[in-house]
């Protein structure tokens, strides 16, 4: 029977980072802490110091819930006893949602980038990607790291689960030449990619050898838009489920391999065909009446969003008055690929 992520830091835990060197888990691990549910914190401060801090916070939603179960676990660790964090960013309204954390060890500096907590404006943001680059919370992202980033830095990692993975690609990709350089990785652990044009250009063929993306196998989150190379690995999860870390499968400081399923695939594929049919504009369309239905229907959460039936989805689509019939197909196809698939 193959781990998790509770496993790994259960048996690595007297094992510093001399012994076993810094790996994706530990990237993974640090990407779920990033959504730490809390606004602000001294900076400098011990992993054992915010779990002292964390014990009291009542918390809910899988992400969150995961974090604060693996800062106990960390803080009680060998491996981990030297880490610092830092800038802690945390910024919500009707446009943007954005967390973002800095660690420092000895040899090496993590930058994470929060996810969606399951807010509209994050979904928003996520497909929003299909038309704006950079998008707000991608600028939120660069300026992140070129405040956090620090002469001493030397091997610097970046990362980040679902949005927060593209806004680790991001900021990697429109960030300087002198921050670049010292950045050995970047993780992206299903979150989703860039327009054809970011993939095709010569600053991502110049930095993709960099950019490590992890999909579960089954994703629906990291196979909208694009990347230049997929890892899949297994998720014990069912559905959206299988986009959760605590359900992917480790064995020892890796991930245990995958293949794409039929399920994820076709989605990926239904998604690039339906974008790949509609301009900027139609997209925009599409979008603006995505949102504006919804609120009408007072859906407040993705978790209200991904309730709603192929009927709801009827009533959206009808309502684009400036899209082509056939445009309006595509679409309701799209959704169609996305019900069967959650």
């Amino acid at each position: 029977m193959n781990n998790d992520i509770y496993d790994y830091l259960n048996y690595y835990k007297d094992y510093t980072f001399k012994d076993i060197k810094f790996n994706i888990i530990d990237a993974l691990l640090y990407s779920i802490i990033a959504y730490v549910p809390i606004d602000s914190m001294r900076e400098g401060i011990s992993l054992r110091v915010l779990n002292n801090y964390m014990e009291n916070i009542k918390v809910n939603g899988t992400m969150v819930t995961t974090a604060k179960k693996i800062i106990e676990i960390m803080s009680n660790s060998k491996r981990y006893e030297h880490v610092k964090l830092y800038n802690l960013v945390k910024k919500y309204d009707e446009n943007i949602e954005f967390g973002a954390l800095t660690f420092r060890d000895y040899d090496y500096t993590f930058i994470g980038f929060q996810g969606s907590i399951g807010t509209i404006s994050g979904w928003k943001e996520n497909l929003y990607l299909t038309i704006n680059y950079p998008s707000l919370t991608q600028d939120e992202a660069v300026k992140y790291l070129r405040q956090t980033y620090k002469l001493k830095d030397r091997n610097i990692y970046i990362g980040g689960h679902s949005k927060g993975g593209n806004l680790a690609l991001a900021s990697f990709m429109l960030s300087p030449s002198f921050i670049t350089r010292k950045v050995v990785k970047v993780f992206n652990f299903d979150g989703p990619g860039f327009r054809v044009e970011e993939v095709n250009s010569d600053r991502y063929k110049e930095l993709k050898d960099r950019m490590i993306n992890i999909l579960p196998d089954g994703s629906m989150i990291g196979v909208i838009l694009n990347h230049g190379k997929y890892n899949f690995i297994k998720s014990k999860g069912v559905s959206i489920e299988k986009h959760f870390p605590n359900n992917w499968e480790i064995f020892g400081e890796f991930f245990v391999e995958a293949e794409e399923n039929k399920s994820s695939k076709a989605l990926h594929d239904r998604i690039k065909i339906g974008l790949s049919k509609l301009n900027d504009e139609e997209k925009k369309i599409c979008l603006d009446t995505i949102f504006e239905v919804i609120k009408n229907k007072k859906v407040k959460s993705v978790k209200d969003f991904t309730s709603l039936n192929i009927d709801d989805i009827k009533v959206i689509v009808s309502s684009m008055k400036n899209l082509p019939s056939d445009k309006k197909k595509i679409l309701l196809d799209t959704f169609k690929a996305f019900i069967k698939n959650r």
